[in-house]
């Protein structure tokens, strides 16, 4: 049976680049959200146009929306990261069934990205996505502490949650990842 890592934290915790590093190291394919949907935006497609106008007030594309764009891409015999995916309780009870029944997959953990509000403010007011303004950042944070916070709990109760510290530079945190995770 092949594995899932989920990835969550506050935007610009560094889901992204960790995700991306460890799929490499390890063999695990990526599955980003945010360059999905980049995807769909950059090449102009009908379903990208919606996206953009979603993304650009500061708010997530809808969990039927989002959920449908990830899952189809899940349907490979490997392992996975997935990386803002899912962002809240109902669309990880949509992903949950989804693992176990149709791809079976099996959910190895979620390496929850802790940092401060303050330093999340900072690092995305730097790194220059059209969408990182501060109203927008402001918005993001908000619906963050309102819909995605909870995942934590919820699969407290339900997995493994490795939390890793992301105060640090890239690669002390990297290393703290790799002793918390334990990949073979």
């Amino acid at each position: 049976m092949s594995e899932i890592i989920i990835f969550l934290g506050m935007p610009g915790c560094g889901k992204g680049t960790h995700a991306a590093r460890l799929a490499t190291d390890f063999g695990y394919k990526h599955l980003s959200t945010g360059d999905l949907l980049r995807a769909e935006v950059d090449n102009a497609t009908p379903l990208g146009k919606k996206v953009d106008a979603i993304i650009s007030a500061g708010n997530f594309v809808s969990d039927d929306l989002i959920s449908e764009v990830v899952l189809k891409n899940i349907q490979e015999n490997q392992n996975y990261i997935l990386d803002g995916f899912p962002r809240n309780l109902n669309q990880a009870k949509i992903l949950a069934p989804f693992l176990k029944e149709k791809a079976g997959k099996k959910l190895l953990g979620v390496v929850y990205l802790e940092l401060s509000r303050e330093v999340v403010i900072q690092r995305l007011m730097v790194r220059g996505r059209k969408d990182d303004n501060l109203e927008t950042i402001k918005t993001r944070l908000e619906i963050y502490f309102k819909e995605t916070l909870p995942l934590i709990d919820f699969y407290c109760k339900n997995s493994t949650v490795y939390r890793v510290n992301t105060n640090d530079d890239i690669d002390v945190v990297y290393k703290k990842i790799l002793k918390t995770v334990k990949l073979k």
